[in-house]
């Protein structure tokens, strides 16, 4: 159990924020302070294998236990899936965990009497605001409109986006499942690699493929199509999408070189779709586990290129800025703004 040092005043209100991933679970304790930012300063934290529990329930309560801190008066929870929402209470299950969530029944069971849940990409939209400059990193830099429409996405276990909009003196982040969108090849190499999934798959998403376990299965491809057999020792690693990135860094493996080029352009590619949607003159935020990994390979130029391959809209793209978020943490800081927000609108 991580504790931190508790500002002064103890007696103030405790809130929860976890971000809870298809392969660990993050969870925060924060106590609010008006001297302090918005978010509170955190007490205790601690990450859990997220398959070594069987709900996210009994996770928190161990959680709270080991914490030896009050109930928290509120809690959100930044969720790897789709969430739901009827009279008020909220429902999610998980996209790569066996776990059915929902709000009424997790309130009983923690005690917490106010409890939200998040796609994990909408919480990272609640994060935009409380991001320093030294937890962005540039790829294109423009302009940004303060007051405009922002787009988040980023590959991680998954393929998530969202988008924020202004909302008065705040935001409002709106998830979207848009990572499932059908893969698009733009030239014959990326035509090639779609016929080779379709014979494992009914159905090519992004998600297949700009996500960890889908660089894997572009690097596979890429093997396939040299005639290598895949018995191959980064397939054997215990981690094998982390190990092609880290050698594709270090810059000596022409395979995973070369996976990790493709794969930038796809990530590239579907960033500048979905800008095409909504138009980001606010910026455009790539987040997730992935992009800080790679980001020595996303800055020598595939990603934004694809970014700006649109066509007639090629000029248009141009004005949107880019950035990579460095702050691992940023849908866990999301899941914060959100716990904080609705505090105060019950302390009203």
């Amino acid at each position: 159990m991580n504790h931190r040092p508790e500002p002064s005043d103890a007696t103030a209100p405790l809130i929860l924020a976890a971000d809870v991933g298809g392969t660990k679970t993050l969870l925060q304790l924060r106590r609010l302070d008006d001297t302090q930012r918005q978010s509170g300063v955190p007490v205790a934290e601690q990450r859990y294998p997220s398959n070594t529990f069987d709900s996210l329930e009994s996770m928190v309560l161990r959680f709270l236990e080991e914490s030896g801190q009050p109930r928290p008066r509120s809690a959100c929870f930044a969720v790897a899936g789709p969430v739901t929402e009827e009279a008020g209470r909220q429902r999610a299950h998980l996209t790569n965990l066996p776990w059915q969530l929902d709000t009424t029944k997790m309130e009983a069971t923690l005690g917490i009497p106010a409890i939200a849940l998040l796609n994990d990409f909408q919480a990272i939209g609640y994060s935009l605001d409380s991001l320093t400059d030294d937890e962005l990193s540039p790829l294109h830099s423009v302009p940004a409109r303060p007051a405009g429409p922002r787009l988040a996405l980023g590959a991680g276990t998954g393929l998530g986006a969202c988008l924020v909009m202004p909302d008065g003196d705040a935001v409002t982040s709106y998830a979207s499942e848009a990572g499932h969108i059908a893969f698009a090849p733009r030239d014959d190499e990326q035509q090639a690699l779609l016929g080779y999934m379709q014979s494992g798959l009914e159905r090519v998403s992004y998600e297949r493929l700009v996500s960890g376990s889908g660089l894997v299965r572009i690097y596979r491809f890429l093997l396939y199509r040299r005639g290598l057999e895949e018995r191959d020792p980064l397939l054997e690693a215990d981690d094998p999408a982390a190990a092609i990135g880290k050698r594709a860094v270090a810059g000596d493996h022409p395979v995973a070189l070369e996976a990790v080029a493709l794969f930038s352009r796809l990530y590239g590619a579907i960033a500048g779709d979905l800008a095409l949607a909504c138009l980001p003159s606010g910026g455009v935020y790539i987040a997730g586990g992935i992009a800080p990994k790679l980001l020595p390979c996303l800055q020598q130029g595939a990603f934004m290129e694809a970014f700006f391959d649109k066509g007639r809209m090629a000029g248009l793209m141009r004005r949107f800025p880019v950035h990579v978020i460095t702050n691992t943490q940023s849908g866990l800081l999301g899941a914060a703004n959100y716990a904080a927000r609705r505090q105060a609108w019950r302390s009203e």
